[in-house]
């Protein structure tokens, strides 16, 4: 009987698409049909792996990115208390001008 060895490196020639149209017509025989399918499989546990891993990839990324929202976020916020404290020194100031204007005047 052949060994997964040597029969692998054949179906890794003909790719995935072809082995899965010659099992479907039943061109392998069955001494070879259960080294097919398991071929096929382990095919199948790369491609997931793969996607898993691209999954975490993603998420990584996805972490990354939440990370300079927040810190944008954050001196967004900084910004934002320092014009708020402006204004209200502008507004007691504005205030202050008026009640000097106000007692000067009178």
């Amino acid at each position: 009987m052949i060994s997964a060895d040597e029969f692998w490196p054949k179906l890794d020639a003909l790719g995935e698409e072809e082995v899965r149209k010659r099992l479907a017509q039943q061109v392998s025989g069955e001494k070879k049909l259960p080294l097919v399918r398991e071929w096929l499989a382990r095919k199948e546990r790369e491609r997931q792996e793969a996607a898993g891993q691209e999954q975490n990839e993603r998420a990584d990324r996805a972490d990354q990115l939440s990370a300079e929202a927040n810190a944008i976020s954050r001196e967004g916020n900084a910004i934002a208390g320092r014009a708020n404290l402006i204004a209200w020194v502008a507004i007691i100031l504005s205030i202050a001008a008026i009640v000097v204007s106000v007692f000067c005047v009178s």
